[in-house]
This record gives structure tokens, sequence and C-alpha cells, in this order.
């Protein structure tokens, strides 16, 4: 029997082959967006006794060439002892340079209308198989475990498989520099971080932007439940938190809480303002300041937002019972629970 070699260099029979989940986010995604994810799809590599690897090259976050910088600079490693995961983009080459992972053993997970994309940047997966990201039969843990190779092309996980893992858990958190600057920011024990995106121009399918019609009573509708949540807590305390200053302003106005200082928020779309910094010193500032915003809404007793993976990200670094959003058409949610197509 023909032993294969293993993208870790060790040697796996070929009824049981060493299994490898790999998250690849394109340039578009959002910081929320990169987080949630990654703790799904590394829940679903833990369940399904996978390896685990994510990367950030490409990304507005990362400019280095392994898309591992971001990871090091910002994020610590949260993951248990007993679970392997790589950051960076060397460990998807080395995957895909290993013959433990034959055509038929290895999936795609992404869109149709970019189907095309993994197999023009990765060409050994032009054979692999495609799985549509909203077939939900297709996309349980169970249904994935028979991959040896697994390769989600930069989707958002807004139904499977997220409903059927039994518990996700973060695979980063923030680097302790991080965490100090949220505690000086914020210094209370308690209190309710509410957060709305803005948007400042950039719109996203299925959300409810600050340049709509509809935002002013959206907004209303969000620091209404977040000044109930505070006063059924007894909590004194509450955070307002947006990419746009005159967003949070505006919440702290109607909660009675505190809008933080406007220094390094965008004043255009988030992605233009990340590349467009003048300098290395501005961008790192600017990105800081996001990390900050997400570590305050993380360390948050209750938190309140509109639809945004920003508050799911921040909801990992706790229990996220604690979150509660308020959908586009004014229904609630709670963690995980992500609209569909």
């Amino acid at each position: 029997m023909r032993m294969l070699r293993s993208l870790f260099g060790r040697t796996a029979q070929p009824d049981k082959p060493d299994k490898v989940v790999i998250y690849r986010p394109v340039s578009a995604v959002g910081i929320g967006h990169l987080l949630f994810s990654s703790a799904v799809y590394g829940a679903l590599a833990r369940q399904n006794g996978a390896r685990f690897v994510v990367t950030a090259k490409g990304t507005v976050f990362d400019k280095g060439d392994d898309g591992a910088d971001f990871f090091s600079n910002y994020l610590v490693p949260a993951w248990p002892d007993d679970f392997d995961v790589s950051l960076g983009h060397a460990p998807i080459h080395a995957a895909l340079a290993g013959d433990a992972h034959p055509p038929a053993s290895a999936a795609i997970v992404g869109r149709k209308d970019a189907i095309q994309r993994p197999g023009r940047e990765f060409p050994d997966l032009k054979t692999a198989d495609f799985i549509d990201r909203w077939d939900d039969d297709a996309m349980t843990p169970r249904a994935l475990a028979p991959y040896a190779l697994l390769y989600v092309d930069s989707v958002v996980p807004e139904r499977e498989p997220t409903r059927s893992l039994p518990r996700i858990a973060p695979i980063l958190a923030p680097h302790p520099r991080i965490v100090e600057l949220a505690k000086a920011a914020v210094p209370h024990d308690a209190y309710v971080a509410v957060h709305l995106r803005h948007g400042n121009g950039e719109h996203l399918h299925g959300r409810t932007e600050g340049t709509d019609a509809a935002f002013g009573t959206y907004l209303e509708t969000v620091a209404a439940l977040a000044r109930d949540r505070a006063s059924a807590a007894g909590i004194g305390q509450t955070v307002c938190l947006s990419d746009n200053f005159e967003t949070a302003q505006r919440l702290a106005d109607l909660t009675g809480g505190t809008a933080l200082s406007p220094d390094d928020l965008p004043d255009r779309a988030h992605r233009e303002f990340l590349i467009e910094s003048e300098n290395d010193d501005v961008r790192a500032a600017r990105l800081t300041r996001l990390l900050v915003d997400l570590t305050i809404l993380g360390r948050a007793t209750h938190i309140v937002g509109g639809h945004s993976l920003f508050c799911h990200a921040a909801a990992l670094w706790g229990d996220p019972g604690r979150l509660t959003l308020v959908n586009p058409d004014g229904s609630t949610a709670g963690f995980g629970e992500l609209p569909g197509p």
C-alpha cells in the first residue's frame, strides 16, 4: 500500500489522510468578516479532525508577502494547544504541494459568480469539487467531513456550517497592547457597548447604510434597544461606536452614552481609508483604532448593534450570548444568526 506524504511532514494512510481546512479571504473583506469567518471555519476544522490555515494576504489589513504580518502585529493566538492552526500563505502552498490530497478529496466552498478565482491563484485547485455556499445540505460539518482538503474562498458562513456547529470559539484574540488601549479608553468594568455601521458611502448587500432614507429610524431602534439593555441590567455606562463619528455621537445623544474620539475614524469607505493612508504610521494608527474599537465591544457586558459582522467578531471575545443585533427589518438576532440571500 502506497504511503501518502502529508503536508506537515508526517505520513498518512490512504484511507485516513491528514485533513486541512483553508480559509482564504479576498481584498474586500472587513475585519468582522475575517475574524468571524476564521472562528467558524476553524471550529469546522476542529470538529472534523482537520488542521486549519488562514491567511490575510491581499486584504487591506496586511501588506506583507506571506499574509501573517497583520496577525502577529495586532492579534495573538486564541486556539487550544491541541488544535493545529497555521497563519499566512506559506502553509496553503505547502498543503497544495503535497500529494496527500488527490482531486477526488478536495473541494472549494465559494460563490458561483467567482467559481474560477481559486484556480487562478492556485492551479492545483482547478480539478477540485465546487460547493455552493448556499447549499445547506452540502455545507454541514458531516457533509464536509469526507474531504481531505477544503478550501473556503472568502465567503461568510451565514447559515451552514455555523448553525450545526456545537461551539464556535475565536482563533485569534486582541494583542495585549490593543487590550490596554481599550481599557484606557473605556476603564469601566461594566458597560453596554452599541455599534452601528454607517458605511461612509460603501453599500453592502442587505445592509441599511448611513445614506439610506431609513437609516435614521434604524439608528433610533438600535439606540432604544441599547437603552433597554442598560436599564434592565442596571448599568449606567453606555459606549457608542461606529465607523462614522456623527453616527456614534447620535447614538450617544439618544442613549445618554459616550461617543469615543473621532481620531482615526474613516471619512470614506473603510477599505479606501486604509489603502489610501498617507504613510505606514498613519495606516498603523488607523488599524489600531479599528482593533481598539473591536476590543471595546468585546469587553462589554452587553453588546447591541446593527447588522454587522463587526459585532459578531467582538462577541467571540467573551460570552457570545451578550450580543443582540437589530436586523434591517426591525427584528432582533443573536450571535451566529445571520440573514441569508
